[in-house]
């Protein structure tokens, strides 16, 4: 009984510790090259639409409903950013497509950018004083609150 379970581990050692492992086949030269050449080309773009955003950040962020669509917009940015970056990281994806993916999404960020930076640059700042308290209103259209006046 011990012989035969030693010779079933040891074949199973033999087997299991004498087979090749199994490795996907190389990447594709050519691929990776169009893949970095890819990358290349729509990262400072990408890059370009995020600095934009954050600038409509800082002005937007005491507009509650300009806020919401920025926020919005925002999240959708990273969420297709990451989506194009492991499309041109992976081995397997279809370069093109995720080119004329890029491509789109770039248009649409692009308009989306053009209406909220016209909307940002809309919103006004005003002072309204009560007394010796002074309230700073920041709105497309700010108007004082009841028992304030605007500063002048």
């Amino acid at each position: 009984m011990n012989i035969r379970r030693l010779l079933a581990v040891t074949l199973c050692a033999l087997l299991i510790g004498g087979s090749v492992p199994a490795f996907a086949a190389d990447a594709d030269p050519a691929r990776a090259q169009k893949a970095l050449e890819l990358e290349t080309k729509y990262t400072p773009m990408f890059d370009t639409q995020y600095a934009r955003l954050m600038a409509l950040k800082t002005k937007m962020i005491n507009v509650p409903t300009s806020y919401a669509s920025l926020k919005f917009v925002l999240n959708d940015f990273v969420t297709v950013r990451r989506a194009i970056d492991t499309g041109f990281k992976s081995t397997t994806s279809d370069l093109d497509a995720v080119a004329a993916y890029a491509d789109e999404e770039l248009g649409e960020f692009e308009g989306s950018l053009k209406r909220m930076e016209k909307e940002a640059a809309l919103i006004k700042t005003i002072a309204c004083v009560k007394g010796k308290a002074i309230k700073k209103i920041t709105a497309v259209s700010p108007k004082c609150p009841k028992g304030y006046t605007k500063k002048r």
